[in-house]
């Protein structure tokens, strides 16, 4: 897994499609949802480690939504 320039919004999960070619899963907050975007048209195929990345990164995406989210509720208060 690796983290984006923002560490806290957008993590890459490794994974390959069904013909064997490297591909990468994209994890992301928009706002108070967490996205994962996978690559167009294919189906992503996790290994156990990057089933792992793929489960750290959306923990993580799920933490930093809490953290957008309760910003908001500030600003808004």
């Amino acid at each position: 897994m690796n983290a984006g320039p923002d560490e806290t919004l957008r993590w890459w999960v490794d994974c390959s499609d069904a013909s064997g070619r490297d591909r990468q899963l994209t994890v992301l907050v928009l706002g108070d949802r967490v996205a994962v975007v996978t690559p167009p048209g294919e189906t992503a195929v996790l290994g156990p480690a990057d089933a792992v990345g793929l489960a750290q990164a959306l923990e993580r995406a799920s933490d930093a939504q809490k953290v957008v989210a309760a910003e908001a509720c500030q600003v808004l208060s």
